[in-house]
């Protein structure tokens, strides 16, 4: 089966095709000039585009810092999809071809057998590489066939410490199911609408989706945890109602839009969606408020723009017509299925550091395209293979595909091994690591009780306390000064932060122990604001204040946040900087530098800079200390406490 039949994820008019596969190329082409709207089934630039939304999303995971908003990449694709599924159920039903157990059978031809192979490969090849890579794997095996993995990974794969640990190399597959509940209830609906009624029924239907959906994605809206909005079906479905509705409009007034949208004055405007489209690659970055209160709606409405443009003006479609783009556009599927469990795995092995980013990229990209080109051809030799047997007969055509059929009898044997292997839990290291956060919750939680003790019970619990920890010695650990130790022993502080802090709770209440730590998993920058504003107001605020948060990212109004440190002039606010394995850190820190340099009462304490010259005190996902680490992190920020007041 010849690509240019396909535009790749959709039917096209293959006999068209066919017949004309013997006349020139430039009657042919003239020809596909003079065709209307309603008569064209293979639209070139469409494979432009699609190359244009795999590379965001590609770019997005390997350069996130650079490419921040190329997530949006999967907004455009799911405005092709919609409008490619609605042309072709309208198509259908004009022609009395409808049928909707034939069109489920196209989409299982079409994407099964892809991601068929993405899972036998990465099941017979990942437990070679560690088991860690196969957490969970038969859930997402399932989930994905059964097109609710969307779902499966909010239920079960969406631990917050996933996202630090990041072993997860099948996490992109959430788009997919997403699209495969569409493809399974949309011509459902279509076919009970132009029954019963027409396409204005339909446009309608697909106007109030697209608004109750958009709604939806703004109120569920928290600023702590996108993810529900971003993988459910129900807020992401208004980009591919938006395709549906393009294509709606086009069928009723393509020709006129055709003839209308000629000249230079629309050409420029199509310019204009092209560049907004690649600005928004780079400067929309998916911690921002305005893209899930209207602004990822606004990029779908862009996109279909572009995708109009792309189909009624032939010198517009020429921008995305180039063998690359044809290359790409048609194995964007299945550079889609490939670029995550490359990335993720090869990140992994290869331990990469600023100074190997360059070959770090080049080499991922070069095996995306290998597995992709790979995956892609033996889709068409499946066909092809049927094709044959119906030819030649089946024993007649088997002998050719011999050393195929012991390839994938071995990659099948292998994948059994590791689908049954694959562990359901997460790895010893990231469990002790959540045990650990949960014991210092705990203890955490028992110091607060004590504050609300009668004087004569704190000193009972001061002097048990003190003798406890002459005892075991836990503060001579520490490598602070006799003269640091009894400054930290009368130092009022408040504490405030995320995990990080948690984690190393325990070894700052001992060096602090009139601290007050309020720490908890998951915690933003945001929620921090609000409890210091709070404490402040009540009079509960220590004179030293310790912030330490940004872990979980920059998602908080600046305003807000130099709000909250001109009321505490006069404390003495310590700021700690993040180190984190995620994009954000960066950004963060930046945010951290400019709010310190503001006021003088405000340090900054740098510890992401003594962090990164010791990666053996972190664990796997080199943002939360392991062994010593906690105690080098409390060492280092009653250091700076301490020399600073």
């Amino acid at each position: 089966m010849r690509s240019e039949k396909l535009n790749n994820d959709w039917e096209i008019d293959s006999t068209r095709n066919e017949k004309e596969e013997g006349k020139p190329l430039l009657r042919r082409r003239a020809r596909y000039q003079e065709q209307t709207l309603l008569q064209r089934r293979y639209i070139q630039g469409i494979d432009g585009l699609r190359s244009l939304a795999v590379l965001g999303v590609i770019f997005y995971h390997l350069m996130p810092k650079e490419w921040r908003g190329g997530y949006l990449g999967v907004t455009l694709f799911f405005v092709i999809s919609g409008y490619l599924m609605t042309d072709i159920l309208c198509r259908q039903w004009q022609e009395n071809k409808f049928s909707i157990w034939k069109f489920y059978g196209r989409r299982i031809r079409r994407l099964l057998p892809a991601i068929l192979i993405l899972f036998i490969a990465c099941g017979a090849v990942l437990p070679f590489f560690g088991l860690e890579y196969m957490v969970k794997f038969r859930g997402v095996v399932y989930s994905t066939l059964l097109n609710i993995n969307n779902w499966w990974q909010l239920a079960n794969g969406g631990n917050y410490f996933d996202q630090f640990s990041q072993i997860t190399p099948f996490a992109n597959l959430w788009s997919l199911s997403v699209e495969g509940q569409f493809y399974i209830f949309y011509p459902i609906i279509v076919f009970i609408l132009l029954k019963l009624k027409n396409e204005k029924w339909l446009f309608g239907a697909l106007v109030l989706g697209t608004i109750a959906s958009s709604i939806e994605m703004g109120m569920l809206y928290q600023p702590h945890d996108v993810m529900r909005i971003y993988y459910g079906t129900d807020t992401r479905i208004f980009s591919l109602l938006i395709g549906g509705l393009l294509a709606l409009i086009l069928r009723r007034y393509g020709t006129v839009l055709q003839q209308k949208l000629q000249n230079v004055f629309w050409k420029w405007i199509a310019g204009i969606c092209v560049g907004i489209t690649v600005w928004s690659f780079f400067a929309i970055s998916d911690q921002q408020p305005f893209v899930y209160r209207g602004g990822m709606v606004l990029f779908s409405v862009i996109d279909a723009f572009l995708l109009l443009f792309t189909i009624v003006q032939p010198q517009v479609e020429q921008w995305f017509i180039h063998p690359f783009f044809h290359w790409c556009g048609t194995r964007s599927y299945e550079i889609y299925l490939w670029q995550f469990p490359v990335m993720i795995v090869l990140e992994h092995m290869w331990k990469v550091n600023p100074s190997q980013q360059i070959q770090f990229i080049t080499v991922s990209l070069l095996i995306i395209a290998a597995l992709a080109e790979i995956t892609h051809r033996l889709v068409e030799s499946f066909y092809l293979f049927q094709s044959r047997v119906k030819e030649k007969g089946f024993w007649r055509t088997l002998w050719r595909y011999v050393p195929t059929g012991v390839v994938a009898c071995v990659g099948l044997m292998l994948f059994a091994t590791g689908f049954l292997k694959a562990p359901t839990k997460s790895l010893a290291s990231q469990n002790t690591l959540e045990q650990q956060l949960t014991q210092n919750q705990a203890q955490i939680q028992k110091q607060k009780k004590k504050k609300n003790l009668s004087p004569k019970e704190k000193a009972q619990q001061k002097a048990a306390s003190q003798v406890e920890s002459i005892l075991q010695g836990n503060i001579k650990d520490l490598a602070l000064s006799k003269a640091q130790k009894e400054k930290a022993q009368k130092t009022p502080l408040t504490a405030i932060g995320d995990s990080v802090l948690l984690n190393a709770a325990p070894q700052l209440q001992e060096i602090f122990p009139n601290m007050q730590c309020d720490a908890i998993v998951g915690r933003q920058i945001t929620d921090g604001i609000g409890i210091i504003n709070q404490m402040n107001q009540n009079g509960t605020l220590a004179k030293n204040v310790l912030f330490a948060l940004g872990t979980n990212g920059p998602t908080y109004n600046e305003e807000d946040f130099d709000q909250m440190l001109a009321q505490l002039k006069d404390k003495n606010v310590f700021i700690v900087n993040t180190k984190s394995n995620l994009y954000w850190q960066d950004e963060v820190n930046e945010k951290l530098v400019k709010a310190s340099e503001k006021y003088k009462n405000i340090h900054l304490i740098q510890w992401c800079e003594l962090a990164n010259q010791h990666s053996d005190w972190f664990g796997d996902d080199q943002t939360h200390m392991q062994g010593e680490g906690s105690k080098y992190y409390a060492e280092f920020i009653a250091k700076n406490i301490l020399a600073d007041i």
